[in-house]
């Protein structure tokens, strides 16, 4: 929503409008005339140049003008007592930032202090420690020279010592020799047994192969009489019927057809069997 400037001339007009009205001429009549616009300021400095132009000059403030103007002096000041304050903590917020910078400012150069203290000490220790080393060499130095000839006796006794080691050597890599032949032959023998197992059960392989063979060729031949079994007793039913005067000619081939089913482990299932 834009918002107007309330000039001077706009609020005279309200002055005078409230004038010709017999109303009372204040701050908050005027403000509201000019549509609610305009600061305390604007409107009394356009009150006061209308009473200036012929305007009533000696209308007392009322009492809600007062009261306006006290509040908006109250929001003047608060607002002025905000701004101070939040200044007065910027300011202390401030100084105690730079007091703590200033304070760790001051810990890290007594703290550099100290490790330069430090390294100062440990240099002239080190020295020392230098110094007494390099008086331990010569000792060292003196003393090696001493033991040098005793060194060489020692290597006389070292070379023998090797000597007699090269040939505890020669001798090992002869039994290494030996021991290699046998591991070679171990190998072989080995080898061959490997090959052995290998041929064993590729041939275990081809029996259990053919015995599969065997068996589905075995339940090829069972699989006609099992088609036939259900047919049976409708064949021995046509055949007791039409012949059932001369039972005791088929007495004979029934028995042979028993026996045949019996070693097929089929049941005969004929009238003359039950």
């Amino acid at each position: 929503m834009s918002t107007r400037k309330v000039s001077d001339q706009m609020v005279a007009n309200a002055c005078n409008q409230l004038r010709n009205a017999q109303k009372e001429v204040t701050y908050k009549a005027v403000r509201q005339l000019v549509g609610d616009q305009g600061s305390l300021t604007t409107i009394r400095n356009g009150m006061k140049a209308w009473q200036q132009q012929g305007g009533p000059t000696s209308a007392p403030l009322s009492p809600e003008d007062q009261s306006d103007i006290i509040a908006f002096a109250q929001t003047l000041m608060d607002k002025l007592t905000q701004r101070q304050r939040a200044e007065t903590d910027r300011l202390s917020r401030d100084a105690e930032e730079r007091i703590r910078q200033a304070e760790g400012r001051e810990a890290e150069l007594a703290e550099l202090y100290d490790l330069l203290q430090s390294e100062l000490d440990e240099e002239r220790s080190a020295r020392q420690a230098a110094e007494e080393r390099l008086r331990e060499v010569k000792r060292q130095h003196d003393q090696a020279r001493a033991e040098q000839a005793a060194a060489a006796a020692v290597m006389a006794r070292c070379e023998q010592d090797l000597a007699a080691a090269r040939a505890r050597v020669e001798q090992l890599q002869l039994e290494n020799g030996a021991l290699g032949a046998q591991v070679e032959l171990a190998r072989n023998d080995a080898a061959r047994e490997a090959g052995a197992a290998a041929l064993l059960r590729e041939q275990i392989a081809d029996l259990t192969v053919n015995l599969r063979l065997a068996q589905a060729e075995r339940d090829e031949a069972r699989n006609p009489i099992q088609e036939l079994q259900p047919e049976l007793p409708a064949v021995q039913r046509r055949g007791a019927t039409s012949n059932r005067a001369g039972d005791h000619v088929m007495n004979s081939p029934r028995q042979s057809k028993q026996r045949t089913l019996n070693m097929e482990g089929v049941a005969d299932t004929s009238p003359a069997a039950s």
